[in-house]
């Protein structure tokens, strides 16, 4: 597109040439051919000597030999909308089942839905509106997926599960297999029938291979807005609120209730029954064993308070050296005794 289109999008002002832009390119890769849009104005010393075909900031570039340049409030905002502009992914629109789909008679399939080829929709499933089901999805039997949603291929939904309206399922996402329910015996594990279901509410979207179980009895719920990256795990009877943020390979256990607006980094691990307050942060590779109180940040295997964990981390890393101390006070207080010993 011409910079001059560029800036109308980002709602910039435009210095230079209005140049044909044909890609966006990281920083450090910022050449004759590119646009390059500098987040940290700390960074620019890097385009410093380059000639580059467009910078998109928040102020006008100093030291770089550039033909033309947008200038901007806000460069988080512009960098997401011209990705969006610049985005090629292939659209599926129009509506239609195609030949090689399997939709059962009993399914109801919106219009203007896409339905793409080995896609498998049960009886009674039923696609809203927009929607594209890609190749080697499977909705469950009583199944619903509303308006505006895209799933991903090898996605699984299972019966009675219910997925709200603009709802991305990235490749691999597990809607609805059982909880992890069984009751130990003399004669073994006996299952647990998991009878309940999954909810899914608008704007949610989750990564690639995301499980959510089916609860025991009730729903498992994904509340509207909230985010989940790739290679998370909850568990049977989890409630998640709203605008929540869950980073990859986290796992949180049956029956935990996550309140609005938290925050929760990677390979943090939730026991069960527990409560996470409202807009509470959990650090990488904490393990969640107790009730977390809203508006703090937790931190540790056995999860504390952030700063009281730093303090208790910066000890530990002390401890050879007190250990060493220790240990020389104890053989001088020992020399001591003896010398007193000698003088009786």
């Amino acid at each position: 597109m011409k910079a001059s289109e560029l800036a109308r999008i980002v709602g910039g002002k435009l210095l230079g040439e209005d140049v044909e832009v044909r890609r966006i390119a990281p920083l450090e890769e910022a050449s004759e051919d590119a646009l390059v849009i500098i987040l940290d104005p700390g960074r620019a010393s890097a385009l410093r000597g380059k000639k580059v075909l467009c910078i998109v900031s928040t102020s006008e570039p100093q030291d770089v030999d550039y033909r033309c340049a947008v200038t901007v409030e806000d460069a988080a905002e512009a960098f997401t909308r011209l990705l969006a502009a610049f985005n090629q992914e292939p659209k599926f629109t129009g509506g239609g089942i195609h030949e090689l789909a399997f939709v059962d008679e009993a399914a109801e399939i919106a219009d203007s839905a896409v339905i793409r080829p080995f896609a498998f929709v049960d009886r009674g499933a039923k696609i809203g509106e927009n929607t594209v089901i890609h190749p080697f999805v499977y909705v469950g039997v009583n199944a619903e997926v509303g308006d505006d949603c895209v799933i991903y291929p090898f996605t699984f939904i299972g019966y009675n599960v219910r997925v709200g309206n603009r709802v991305i399922l990235h490749a691999g996402v597990k809607l609805g297999a059982d909880g992890f329910g069984f009751r130990r015996t003399d004669a073994g594990y006996e299952k647990i029938p998991q009878i309940g279901t999954v909810v899914i509410e608008d704007d949610v979207e989750l990564g690639a291979n995301v499980c959510v179980d089916r609860a025991t009895i009730g729903k498992t719920v994904v509340s509207k807005g909230t985010k989940i990256d790739n290679l998370v795990q909850v568990g049977h009877n989890v409630k998640i609120g709203k605008n929540v943020v869950i980073a990859g390979n986290s796992g949180v256990a049956g029956s935990t209730i996550i309140e609005d607006d938290a925050v929760i980094a990677g390979f943090v691990g939730i026991a069960d029954h527990l409560k996470v307050g409202r807009g509470a942060v959990i650090t990488a590779k904490a393990g969640v064993h107790r009730n977390l109180e809203g508006g703090k940040t937790y931190a540790g295997f056995y999860v504390t308070e952030h700063m009281k964990f730093l303090k208790a981390y910066s000890l530990m890393l002390k401890l050879p050296e007190i250990y060493s101390k220790f240990r020389a006070m104890e053989a001088r207080l020992k020399e001591l005794e003896k010398m007193l010993e000698d003088k009786k």
